[in-house]
């Protein structure tokens, strides 16, 4: 897999959450576009490190020893960093928005319902304690965490637009895949019945067009012009997305 695909696939990341540990985890940062929201905050917070250190125009950040860190510095890293990443991401989220206006593709309060109720299942969060202390882990606030589901919601719709699934796939996935719908404790499967809608977005995955790909399609209609030439390879490598392997 290449640099560039495992870059998109890892914005939609969350970060491991123990609903018993309230500490926040530092070790691994989802979504790279808020590392954006760190610049923003380090530049807002240029006013509390400022005068005591005599350098008004230049705020220290930090020191280690008598090296200083100024927020010049501190700044210029980040974007190097963190910056393609951020804008990266930015460019995407608009074209899937832009792209699902133009097809008339909405994300339903219902989408949103059902899409915080999934995230709640995996990381197994059972109250609304639990579900505040995930939002700050992982540095969001629920409108923050809606407009991700939403962007989310818009690009499966958009990449599976189209897709059709006919009763016979379903039932050829379900004969070939039927141990894997044995309950826990039981040793018959679930019958057809009970499992075909999953089976069904199981084969709508499948067949969806590949995120890469989507962009692509989506930026030849809506022109994407990078004013600053150090984030110039993100126009190169979104109009030109690593080919993938057909589908056996």
């Amino acid at each position: 897999m290449s640099s560039q695909s495992t870059n998109r696939k890892a914005k939609h990341k969350l970060k491991d959450y123990d609903p018993n540990h309230s500490e926040r985890r530092t070790s691994h940062w989802v979504w790279p576009a808020l590392a954006g929201t760190l610049v923003g905050a380090a530049v807002v917070g240029a006013a509390w490190g400022v005068a005591g250190h005599g350098h008004p125009n230049d705020p220290l950040v930090a020191s280690v020893g008598a090296y200083r860190i100024h927020q010049s510095d501190f700044v210029q890293q980040m974007q190097t960093l963190s910056g393609k990443q951020t804008l990266q991401q930015m460019i995407d989220n608009q074209l899937i928005k832009d792209g699902a206006k133009a097809h008339h593709i909405s994300a339903s309060k219902t989408d949103l319902n059902n899409a915080v109720k999934n995230l709640e299942a995996q990381y197994h969060i059972t109250n609304s304690t639990q579900f505040q202390q995930f939002l700050q882990s992982n540095g969001l606030t629920q409108s923050s965490l809606d407009n991700i589901l939403t962007v989310n919601i818009l690009e499966k719709k958009l990449s599976e637009q189209g897709i059709t699934v006919t009763e016979k796939e379903i039932q050829d996935y379900y004969n070939k895949n039927k141990q894997t719908f044995i309950p826990k404790g039981k040793k018959t499967p679930e019958p057809l019945s009970a499992v075909k809608s999953q089976i069904k977005s199981q084969i709508m995955q499948s067949k969806a067009t590949p995120q890469a790909t989507l962009l692509a399609n989506l930026a030849k209609k809506n022109k994407v012009t990078i004013y600053d030439s150090t984030y110039a390879s993100i126009k190169t490598s979104l109009e030109t997305p690593p080919q993938t392997a057909a589908a056996p």
